[in-house]
């Protein structure tokens, strides 16, 4: 299985805006191939939601707007617990959404969106579709020889941290 790597997605609000056609107020705030950011001014009693978009092989896509009161919110989009609280805290940091672990050839879920963003994000040209198969597994060994790990194609707790997810 071949790996295509592509330049990395900027995270910008003209590079959102122009791949989603949503209109960012300012810059938006980015991690691990996801990003939020405010469409509309924040009220007196503070901001509540934001627009939070993720990196895919073909540019930004627009996820909705997400409340902004737990990483728990964030965390339901797909994104993994560790990349979820580096936009918010936690409210129930023993929440399932929030659990990590390895991520293997064969599972399907949030988390495997969460692991395919990370690596497109890195320019790895796969799909976001939750389906960890065999481009993301390609990817994943990819991924680990190029950083000098253990190179098993399972995304265990040295690649996440790795990844920074």
């Amino acid at each position: 299985m071949a790996v295509v790597v592509q330049p990395a997605p900027i995270c910008s609000a003209a590079a959102i805006a122009a791949d989603t056609g949503v209109a960012l107020l300012g810059e938006p705030t980015c991690h691990d191939g996801w990003a939020a950011g405010l469409t509309e001014p924040c009220p007196s009693t503070g901001c509540t939601s934001a627009d939070v978009f993720h990196a895919d092989p073909s540019g930004w896509v627009h996820d909705g707007v997400v409340a902004t009161e737990c990483a728990e919110d964030f965390a339901a989009l797909g994104m993994t617990g560790v990349t979820a609280q580096e936009f918010l805290p936690a409210c129930d940091s023993s929440a399932r959404v929030l659990r990590s672990g390895s991520i293997r050839p064969g599972s399907t879920g949030q988390r495997v969106v969460g692991l395919q963003v990370a690596l497109v994000n890195l320019g790895y040209d796969l799909p976001v579709d939750g389906r960890y198969g065999p481009l993301t597994q390609a990817a994943v060994v990819h991924y680990q020889i190029g950083a000098g790990l253990t190179v098993d194609g399972v995304a265990g707790s040295q690649t996440q941290r790795s990844l920074g997810i």
